[in-house]
């Protein structure tokens, strides 16, 4: 999962450099680290973004996330994608719930948990008797150890 958090990562330190550079500076005058929350936009979104992941990969276990599976790529890309919903989904819910929510912490983990939801139920489950790798059923074979398909040792 931390290629998943370093995805995220990427995107919301870009945003948060690029908030700096745009000119975020009334809000660094104040002094005050907790009524500042540009640390925010570091620590919450991939932490949101790792708990989301880990508990849909807990309810139903998915392919890019069984541990014979090495795809650092597709994981950063799948906390990447899920960081750049959640900016779009931050940046538009934010005015609407300016005067609900008291706290724009709150809108920054809710925005990436959503936003890394939405790719990550998306992805293939895992299948009892089917190759990890290619899904090809190995149920009706006789011997379990090497997946025709794809000829790699993936079953569960």
């Amino acid at each position: 999962m931390i290629f998943v958090v370093l995805g995220s990562l990427m995107v919301w330190i870009s945003v948060w450099s690029f908030g700096l550079f745009w000119g975020r500076q009334d809000a660094s005058k104040t002094g005050d680290p907790i009524s500042d929350p540009t640390w925010a936009l570091i620590v919450f979104p991939p932490l949101a973004a790792w708990l989301t992941v880990e508990i849909i990969n807990l309810l139903g276990p998915r392919r890019l996330f069984d541990r014979r599976t090495v795809a650092p790529i597709r994981k950063a890309t799948l906390g990447f994608v899920g960081a750049v919903i959640g900016f779009i989904i931050a940046v538009a819910f934010l005015p609407i719930v300016e005067n609900v929510i008291t706290h724009d912490w709150m809108t920054l983990v809710a925005a990436p948990a959503i936003g890394t939801m939405i790719p990550a139920v998306l992805l293939p489950r895992t299948r009892k008797g089917h190759c990890v790798f290619c899904d090809y059923d190995l149920r009706t074979l006789p011997s379990m150890e090497q997946c025709p398909e794809c000829g790699k040792t993936g079953v569960l």
